[in-house]
């Protein structure tokens, strides 16, 4: 899958960076680097809309300038976009996530290397940092773990060796589903189903714990379909999604019979953990 990346110049910055992000993450944008002067965006090429981008309220609005470049990022040049910026990243003591050519820390917990094939879930996106600080919490020994939207299958690795007895790997794009068979090979780790596909690949399962780091359209379309794959008492992770769209899903997951048990943000995204 190729991905386009938008170069977006904001002035002023502040409020209208974070509108604008909020804006396109309700596009379908996944994922977003901050910069001085705006930010950078990326979208599946197959998911974009040009009507939409120029429909957004931000561009009639005449107390912000926005100006972009656009570019066409073909999937197989991520690999060397990370390798030139890719620093090694911390979750508290907990895990660090490194690369090929990172040394290995001793102070860490656990020490997940991944050579992603694409920039999206390697840990320095906001998201995925959460994630992991909300799985430190639970005790994931001999639970049956799924994680929805792998990407690099850096939360998949981590489940299983936090003990989990079982974990299933899902992702629709065929280079993360490949990119994850490859890390888990990396990492020594075993008992890792790697799905390519949705939400149907749940289906028939029984799930303790349910991980789902993907924007918030999908996941209020299929939480109805993860809720029917976990037992009674499990727990549900969730990210990928802003702060703003904490209400919304707190309803559906209320009327899904699921409970919250912790609410963290970092930088204006927010990540979730229920019960059921």
């Amino acid at each position: 899958m190729n991905y386009l990346e938008f170069k977006f110049k904001v002035s002023p910055l502040v409020p209208y960076k974070e509108i604008l992000m909020y804006e396109l993450g309700e596009m379908g944008f996944e994922s977003f680097t901050e910069e001085s002067d705006g930010l950078n965006a990326y979208i599946a090429e197959d998911e974009f809309s040009e009507d939409q981008l120029s429909e957004l309220y931000l561009f009639t609005d005449d107390s912000v300038q926005i100006s972009f470049e656009k570019q066409l990022i073909p999937q197989q040049n991520w690999n060397a976009e990370w390798e030139r910026s890719f620093p090694k990243v911390t979750v508290d003591d907990y895990c660090e996530i490194i690369a090929p050519f990172h040394e290995k820390s001793t102070d860490c917990e656990f020490s997940i290397l991944i050579e992603p094939k694409m920039s999206f879930g390697t840990g320095h996106h906001d998201t995925t940092f959460m994630m992991m600080q909300l799985m430190r919490q639970l005790d994931l020994s001999d639970k049956l773990v799924m994680d929805m939207g792998c990407g690099t299958g850096v939360l998949a690795i981590l489940a299983k060796l936090e003990g989990a007895s079982g974990v299933t790997a899902v992702d629709i794009d065929d280079w993360a589903f490949e990119n994850t068979l490859e890390n888990i090979e990396r990492n020594n780790v075993s008992e890792i189903e790697v799905l390519k596909g949705g939400a149907e690949k749940a289906k028939g399962k029984s799930y303790d714990v349910f991980i789902a780091n993907i924007n918030r359209n999908i996941l209020m379309r299929d939480l109805p379909a993860y809720a029917e794959t976990m037992k009674t008492g499990a727990d549900l992770l969730l990210s990928g999604f802003f702060i703003t769209d904490f209400e919304q899903l707190d309803q559906k997951l209320k009327e899904l019979g699921f409970s919250k048990v912790n609410k963290v943000q970092r930088n204006n995204w927010c990540a979730l953990h229920y019960k059921k």
